[in-house]
């Protein structure tokens, strides 16, 4: 399990080639090594890619399509998209990441260009590994003050007022896909969650209550993202 890919503008200037295209490869450094005899591996992308245009960083995250590509070099399966930065591009921003991570062969879980796109996954992305099905879910709980108004489905969110706190917890939406996830015959549920505030060091009540509902949902693993520091 890797942890939150920020693409901060430092990262963008230090992939520019000579050519003015972008290799990440060399920032990845010895982690292909590390992660090359994992049988799964994931990781969590937290921007919009795009092809051309202006790149940006904080506080609205836009960056190179090359980043997918070198996610999957790096040897990394699936990639978590629900982030609080998965709107900055918006709607059009969420279409061209997700295009971007299929065309690098990466899977993909917490963000979708239709409504069928969401239904018909279940809100979930299933993977046999080894003959164990696993079933990869993920949520955020705010979309960095952007709004989802019109296209609610693209972005699996677990709060109601994601744009004011994000602290009322949609709780019945994550047991009802974790339930449609094992009547689905997963035998491990993981999850991934964006959470908690930036910097804090220590959860907060919420983030039990959180982990908490989860389990007793039926999630076997939670990894939490979001807070930037261990």
């Amino acid at each position: 399990v890797g942890g939150d890919i920020v693409m901060h503008t430092g990262l963008n200037t230090e992939a520019l080639t000579e050519d003015s295209t972008y290799d990440y490869t060399p920032i990845f450094g010895v982690l292909p090594d590390l992660i090359a005899d994992a049988d799964y591996s994931v990781c969590t992308l937290v921007s919009t890619l795009a092809d051309g245009g202006e790149y940006t960083a904080y506080p609205l995250f836009r960056s190179p399509t090359a980043i997918a590509a070198d996610i999957a070099e790096a040897g990394f399966d699936l990639v978590n998209t629900a982030t609080s930065h998965l709107a900055d591009s918006f709607k059009t921003g969420i279409d061209s990441t997700l295009n971007a991570l299929d065309e690098a062969g990466l899977s993909h879980v917490g963000t979708y260009r239709t409504q069928d796109e969401r239904t018909s996954s279940g809100n979930r992305t299933m993977a046999d590994i080894n003959g164990i099905s696993v079933a990869f879910l993920a949520y955020t709980c705010d979309t960095n003050n952007v709004p989802v108004s019109g296209f609610e489905y693209a972005a699996s969110i677990c709060t109601t007022d994601y744009l004011t706190g994000g602290t009322e917890v949609d709780y019945e939406l994550m047991h009802s896909d974790i339930t449609a996830a094992r009547e689905a015959g997963a035998d491990l549920v993981f999850v991934f969650m964006s959470w908690g505030a930036e910097f804090e060091t220590t959860p907060s009540d919420l983030q039990y209550n959180i982990a908490d509902s989860l389990i007793t949902s039926g999630a076997d693993v939670i990894i939490g993202g979001h807070c930037r520091v261990p």
